[in-house]
């Protein structure tokens, strides 16, 4: 459950910011590989916020490739 919040924190960042760069290093790469499977252009966060597709292939990534103490 720790590691949904967290998860869920980093979808809040991504949304707040805007800007990748600004995520926890693990993380960047989820977000940037979920995209091509979204039909969503990389810079539209509306459209990915909305892809279920793209919430769930980012949010496993990154529950896999980083640890709670980097979120």
């Amino acid at each position: 459950m720790q590691c949904k919040i967290a998860v869920f924190a980093v979808f809040a960042s991504l949304a707040a910011a805007q800007d990748p760069s600004q995520l926890p290093r693990c993380s960047q790469p989820c977000f940037q590989n979920a995209v091509a499977d979204s039909g969503c252009d990389q810079r539209d966060t509306a459209c990915l916020c909305s892809s279920s597709d793209y919430v769930d292939k980012v949010s496993d990534c990154i529950e896999g490739a980083c640890n709670m103490e980097d979120l």
